[in-house]
């Protein structure tokens, strides 16, 4: 149960990271707004790699790592550019519903290629939920 619920805060805390980030790049610019959470982040991983014993192992590990695990970087930025680009088209909420279908189309590509288990019930759920999205917009956008 604590593992759910680590999620659905997980959810939140992404929801209110693109509306900062969002205001963050109306202040600064999309490049400052961008530098300003990439020197955070950058700062506060570097706390945390101080307080922990095992930092040289990590710092090891991080550096003989594949290529390929550094994606995850890029595509934080591109979620970034993205982030900024659609809030200025549509409000938090509905961005949030697009991101949402968005997230559970990547994960069940990512099982499909990872772990080839795809089950077709949940792919069901993800065309529900992409339908009651665009829904809302059409809804949201004709009244």
């Amino acid at each position: 149960m604590e593992y759910a619920m680590g999620a659905f805060l997980l959810g939140a805390l992404t929801v209110m990271t693109k509306g900062v980030n969002f205001r963050a790049a109306q202040h600064l610019g999309s490049g400052g707004g961008a530098m300003a959470n990439y020197i955070v982040a950058t700062l506060l991983s570097g706390l945390l790699l101080s307080g922990d014993e095992d930092a040289s192992a990590l710092m090891t590990g991080f550096l003989e790592a594949p290529g390929w695990l550094y994606w995850g970087g890029v595509f934080g930025v591109v979620s970034f550019v993205i982030n900024i680009a659609s809030l200025r088209h549509m409000n938090l909420l509905l961005s949030t519903g697009c991101m949402l279908v968005g997230q559970l189309i990547g994960a069940a590509l990512t099982d499909w290629l990872w772990y080839q288990a795809v089950v077709p019930g949940k792919l069901a759920g993800i065309a529900l939920l992409a339908v009651g999205v665009l829904y809302d917009k059409w809804k949201c956008c004709n009244d």
